[in-house]
C-alpha cells in the first residue's frame, strides 16, 4: 500500500512539473506557480501545496514563463512614478525589445453583452520603457506614442524614416516589424558574452508546406529541416542569436534568446508560396508534433 501511494504521489508531482507555469528569479530559482499577478511593486503568486498568497518583490524577479504559450512575461513599470508594474509578453528580442497586452472586456447591453479588447505596447532600450501604442476604447496620445517610437530607433536612418514615411501603419504587426529589422541590422553576436549553452529544438510540421527542404542559419552554421522533421542543437545562451530561414522570401530572420530554466521549441515554416516564420512554441503544442517526428540531434 505504502509503495503504491508513493508511486502515486511521483506520478501526481510529475504531472504537476508537467503542467504549471514558472517564476523565475534573478538569481536561478525556478518556482511552480498556478497563477501571477503584479500588485503595484510585489508579485503576488499562488503556488501548489501553498494555502493563501505568497509575494515576492519585483526586483527579485526576472520573468514568468507560461508553459502552454512557451511564453516570456516580464513586469513592465507603467504609470508617471513608474513604481506601478504590469505583466507584458515579451515577443521580440534585441537591442530594443517589445512587448505587448491584450486585455478584453465585456460591457453590458440590453441586446447581449459586447465584447471589446485593448492592447498595449511597449518598447525597452537601454533599460528605459516606453509605450508606443494603445489601440481600442477612446484614443490616447497617439502623436506621444509615435514620437517615442522615433525616440527609440532614431539611431537607425531606415527605421526611423519608416515611421516617418506615408507608409507607416500604427498598429502592433508593423510596428513589430519596424523594431524587428532594426534589431537584426543592430545585432552582432559575440561568443565571449555567452554565459552558458542549452539545448533548442527546431521543428517542422507537414501540413500547409512547401514539399522541398526549409534551409536555415543560426550562428555561422546551416542546417535543413524536410516535412515532420526536426534537430536540436546546442546553442549558446546569454545574448540573443540569429536565425533565419534561408529560402524563405526575403530570407524571414528573428533574433531567440534560449533559456536554461524551461524548454526551448521553435517551429519553423515555409509555405507553398514561400513564406516562412519562425515562432517559439510552448511544451505541450511541441510534444504533439515532436512524438510524430524523429529526431535528428546535431552538435555545434
Amino acid at each position: 500500500m505504502r509503495k503504491y501511494l508513493v508511486i502515486v504521489y511521483v506520478i501526481f508531482v510529475s504531472q504537476i512539473s508537467l503542467a504549471q507555469d514558472y517564476l523565475i528569479t534573478k538569481n536561478g530559482e525556478k518556482i511552480i506557480v498556478n497563477s501571477v499577478k503584479a500588485k503595484y511593486n510585489k508579485v503576488i503568486t499562488s503556488q501548489p501545496f501553498f494555502k493563501g498568497k505568497i509575494e515576492y518583490q519585483i526586483d527579485e524577479i526576472d520573468y514568468y514563463y507560461n508553459t502552454y504559450e512557451g511564453s516570456f512575461y516580464y513586469f513592465i513599470p507603467i504609470g508617471e512614478g513608474k513604481n506601478t508594474y504590469e505583466l507584458y509578453k515579451r515577443e521580440l528580442e534585441g537591442k530594443i525589445k517589445y512587448y505587448r497586452k491584450v486585455d478584453y472586456n465585456s460591457i453590458y447591453s440590453p441586446n447581449g453583452n459586447i465584447n471589446t479588447s485593448t492592447e498595449h505596447v511597449y518598447l525597452e532600450k537601454n533599460g528605459d520603457f516606453k509605450k508606443v501604442l494603445y489601440r481600442g476604447g477612446i484614443p490616447r496620445k497617439k502623436k506621444e506614442k509615435i514620437a517615442n517610437l522615433k525616440e527609440f530607433v532614431a539611431d537607425d536612418k531606415i527605421a526611423f524614416n519608416e515611421v516617418n514615411s506615408d507608409y507607416f501603419q500604427f498598429n502592433s504587426d508593423y510596428i513589430k516589424s519596424i523594431v524587428n529589422s532594426y534589431n537584426l541590422r543592430a545585432h552582432s553576436f559575440n561568443s565571449a558574452l555567452a554565459q552558458d549553452s542549452t539545448n533548442v529544438i527546431f521543428y517542422r510540421v507537414k501540413r500547409r508546406q512547401y514539399k522541398a527542404p526549409l534551409f536555415f542559419k543560426i550562428g555561422g552554421n546551416e542546417y535543413d529541416l524536410v516535412r515532420y522533421d526536426s534537430i536540436q542543437l546546442n546553442i549558446p545562451n546569454g545574448q540573443e542569436i540569429k536565425v533565419c530561414i534561408k529560402n524563405s522570401n526575403d530570407q524571414i530572420c528573428r533574433l531567440i534568446l534560449p533559456s536554461n530554466y524551461v524548454y526551448n521549441y521553435y517551429e519553423l515554416s515555409l509555405d507553398k508560396f514561400g513564406e516562412g516564420s519562425i515562432v517559439r512554441m510552448g511544451r505541450e503544442n511541441a510534444a504533439f508534433h515532436l512524438n510524430k517526428i524523429k529526431h535528428k540531434v546535431s552538435k555545434r
